[in-house]
Order: structure tokens, then C-alpha cells, then sequence
């Protein structure tokens, strides 16, 4: 918590203005002063869109595709177990246990996986007929 804190402050202390300066720049009359300010604010802005053009945008990339990654795992494993549940279903009763329901539902949002369990359920319901 402590790093976090003293990184925040680092961030701010680059970009932003402490308050004299915005004063000053609220201030009527023009000075070297007030142009230095300006200039330091253009660099300002021009760095932090730089930084949140190339290194946030990155970090986030990374986040999005390591989050994929554990995603496409996990729906993959869905799949799988939902397989093999799929594969040991019979019995007289031919109802489907609502955790096999449940996985169904959440592997809809991968069609290719979905239609594949929804065509493996009709198949064992077809042979209890």
C-alpha cells in the first residue's frame, strides 16, 4: 500500500500543478512566469497521452489477452467435463442435473463448443428413446 501510495504521489507531483501555480495562472497579467506555465502544461499533456498511448494501452493489453487466455482455458475445461457428463447420462429418468444445465447455459457463449454439447445431449436422449 505504501509503494502504491508514493507511486500515486510521484504521478501526481509529474502531473500535475501544485497550487501557487494554478493561482498564478488564474491570475490576470501574463508573465515569463505564466508561459513557463503553459509550456509546462502543454509537456504535461503531451506526456501523459504519450504514456497512456503506449504503456496503459500495453498493460491493458496484456491484462485483456492474459485474461483470454484463462478464459479460452477455462471454457475449455467446461467442454470437456461437460463431455463427459454428457457421455455417462442415461437411466429411465432422462433428466439432465441442473449443474450439467447450468454449464450448458454458460458454454452458450461459445457456439462451436455449445452446438457440439447440445448435439451430444440429443444423441443420448435419441438412444434412451
Amino acid at each position: 500500500a505504501i509503494a502504491h501510495k508514493e507511486l500515486v504521489e510521484l504521478l501526481l507531483a509529474r502531473f500535475r500543478l501544485p497550487p501557487q501555480d494554478v493561482q498564478l495562472l488564474e491570475e490576470e497579467g501574463m508573465s515569463e512566469e505564466v508561459l513557463g506555465l503553459v509550456a509546462r502544461l502543454s509537456a504535461m499533456q503531451a506526456e501523459s497521452k504519450e504514456l497512456l498511448r503506449v504503456h496503459h494501452k500495453t498493460a491493458l493489453m496484456d491484462v485483456v489477452d492474459a485474461s483470454a487466455a484463462l478464459q479460452d482455458k477455462a471454457f475449455d475445461r467446461l467442454y470437456r467435463w461437460l463431455q463427459a457428463q454428457l457421455s455417462e447420462m442415461g437411466g429411465d429418468s432422462g433428466e439432465v442435473a441442473p449443474l450439467v444445465r447450468k454449464a450448458i447455459r454458460t458454454l452458450h457463449s461459445r457456439p462451436a463448443l455449445f452446438k457440439l454439447c447440445v448435439e451430444e445431449l440429443a444423441a443420448r436422449r435419441k438412444q434412451q428413446l
